[in-house]
C-alpha cells in the first residue's frame, strides 16, 4: 500500500528530476530566492519566492509550477527550512489556496 507521503515524495522527485534538464534548471534560482527572501529569519511563502524571482529574473520560468513547492519541501527535508504555519495565497491565480509559511532555522 502506497502512503500519501510516498506518493508526494515520488511526485516531488519526478518534478525536480525534470528540472535538471539543461534548458530548465530553475531550482537553484529558488534556493537563491530563499536565501534573500528568508534572510534574518523572515517568514515567507512560495508566493514571496515567486514574486522575487519574477522581479529578479523576468525572463526565466520553471518548466512546471510544482518546482516551487518541491524545492521548498526538499529544503525542509534537509532541515534548511522550518514550516511555521499556513495562510491563503495572495496570487490571484491561486484563488486563495492555502500555502505553507516557512522560515530558515
Amino acid at each position: 500500500m502506497t502512503t500519501g507521503a510516498a506518493l508526494r515524495d515520488s511526485g516531488v522527485a519526478d518534478v525536480l528530476a525534470a528540472d535538471t534538464a539543461v534548458h530548465r534548471d530553475f531550482a537553484p534560482l529558488i534556493r537563491e530566492a530563499v536565501e534573500v527572501v528568508g534572510a534574518d529569519g523572515a517568514h515567507f511563502t512560495s508566493d514571496d519566492i515567486r514574486a522575487w524571482l519574477e522581479l529578479t529574473y523576468p525572463d526565466r520560468r520553471p518548466h512546471h509550477a510544482n518546482v516551487y513547492g518541491g524545492t521548498l519541501q526538499r529544503l525542509a527535508d534537509a532541515r534548511r527550512l522550518v514550516p511555521v504555519g499556513y495562510r491563503p495565497s495572495t496570487r490571484p491565480g491561486a484563488r486563495h489556496r492555502i500555502v505553507r509559511v516557512w522560515r530558515a532555522p
